[in-house]
């Protein structure tokens, strides 16, 4: 199978948009899975016409390859893990395990055309500052965690301007006047300025366009920085116009001490001729990147204290004050009604309704399945059902399609009138609804 438009469709889209008449073999692999190995057998009969059987065959085999952490990191089973080539591997992991597609795709970039394809670029201020121009604003879209402002400053001082030809001004209310005159002056004199949160003064960036139209003729060491959060009012005229750089913190241990390293000079690194100089720079930098990487979770973690919200220090919010007006009027909260499956029942019923279905799951979970099964306690009751008619058919050999369900009567009261299972082996059971 070459890298042709029919296996890039195959891997970008849905592969299966009609349900296949063959049954799944195996429980533990997705529906969508299965039928999108049936259309990749009928695609590609030379490499996978053998898959579906191969797999009701091997089952063990497969399942203890699809039950793994990073199962693109390891051996197909049978011959696949060596008649096919890494696209090819693509697409069969992509049947079998959707949530792992991207670390197999990043790792096939890697092998096919190098690890520079899948690095996030290292910002380089000089390589920003040579393509930078008077009449151009730099123009920085921030993300949580990234400030440009000591690069910038480390950046002046290289480039010989220091702190008297670099100002700054963070933007609030009441500093439009002084940002114009600010601008002014840099226009005039050659300095570079940097206006910091310029979403915080969205109305006045139509000002500042305005004020950029009317300058023609800058002094040739002139640069305006500015920095902002990604908004959808922002001014497109300076856009347009701007060079635009986006910051984010590295993602992971090993980009945040490339980033570190990359900012630390040969000359720097050899200013010190100390054996523990270089050691004590890299615990460094590692210490940096796990506090940066941390800072991701916030306080989620222990430093959130369980009981906060009984002390009353946990801050109201419009959806705390959802959930609070829901309960006080005896009705189901809409964050709950999200989780669970739908219902008509008052707010008291839901939760007789929810203890109990929780209690038929944790006994199913403890003893086994149970002998009575409480339909109206599944999430979705028509899924357990036809679940049971495959798994009896299976044990059985009957064959699905001439296989049904069958009600029938009984004198049972309740669910405790029943010692026993019903029926042997399976193909019965006592179901009830109520």
């Amino acid at each position: 199978m070459s890298f042709t438009i029919s296996s890039t469709t195959l891997f970008t889209g849905n592969i299966s948009l009609e349900k296949s008449k063959r049954a799944k073999p195996c429980p533990w692999l997705p529906d969508q899975g299965w039928e999108d190995i049936i259309r990749l057998a009928e695609a590609f009969p030379e490499k996978f016409g053998t898959l579906p059987d191969d797999l009701q065959m091997h089952q063990t085999d497969w399942q203890v390859w699809y039950d793994l952490d990073a199962p693109e990191q390891a051996d197909f089973p049978l011959q696949y893990k060596n008649t096919l080539n890494d696209f090819q591997k693509l697409l069969l992991l992509r049947c079998f395990r959707v949530d792992r597609v991207y670390r197999a795709v990043m790792d096939y970039i890697t092998i096919t055309m190098g690890e520079k394809f899948v690095q996030p670029p290292v910002i380089s201020f000089e390589a920003i500052f040579e393509q930078s121009t008077p009449n151009s604003p730099i123009v920085f879209i921030l993300s949580p965690g990234s400030d440009p402002a000591s690069d910038l400053l480390k950046l002046a001082e290289r480039s010989g301007f220091g702190t008297s030809r670099l100002k700054f001004l963070a933007m609030g209310q009441g500093q439009e006047k002084v940002a114009l005159q600010l601008l002014e002056t840099a226009v005039a004199r050659g300095q570079w300025l940097m206006l910091q949160n310029c979403h915080l003064l969205v109305k006045w960036l139509k000002e500042l366009e305005k004020a950029l139209e009317l300058i023609h003729k800058p002094h040739p060491d002139f640069r305006l920085w500015l920095t902002t959060d990604p908004i959808q009012d922002f001014p497109i005229g300076i856009l347009q116009n701007s060079l635009k750089v986006v910051t984010e913190p590295p993602n992971g241990l090993k980009l945040n001490m490339r980033a570190t390293y990359f900012k630390i000079s040969h000359e720097a690194l050899n200013s010190c001729l100390h054996t523990a100089y270089k050691s004590l720079i890299y615990v460094l930098a590692f210490f940096h990147a796990v506090v940066q990487e941390r800072r991701k979770y916030g306080k989620i973690g222990g430093t959130v204290c369980m009981f906060q919200a009984l002390a009353g220090e946990v801050g109201m919010s419009s959806e705390l004050d959802e959930v609070a007006r829901a309960l006080f009027n005896g009705h189901i909260p809409a964050i709950w009604r999200r989780l669970a499956p739908d219902t008509l029942k008052s707010l008291g019923n839901w939760m007789i309704h929810f203890k109990r279905r929780f209690d038929q799951y944790l006994s199913w979970i403890d003893e086994g399945e149970p002998d009575v099964i409480w339909l109206s306690g599944l999430h979705i009751p028509e899924s357990y059902l036809t679940a049971l008619v495959q798994a009896t058919c299976r044990k059985n050999s009957w064959p699905l399609d001439r296989s049904t369900l069958y009600t029938q009567v009984t004198k049972y009261q309740t669910s405790d009138d029943v010692m026993e299972r019903a029926g042997q082996g399976g193909d019965q059971l006592l179901l009830f609804e109520f």
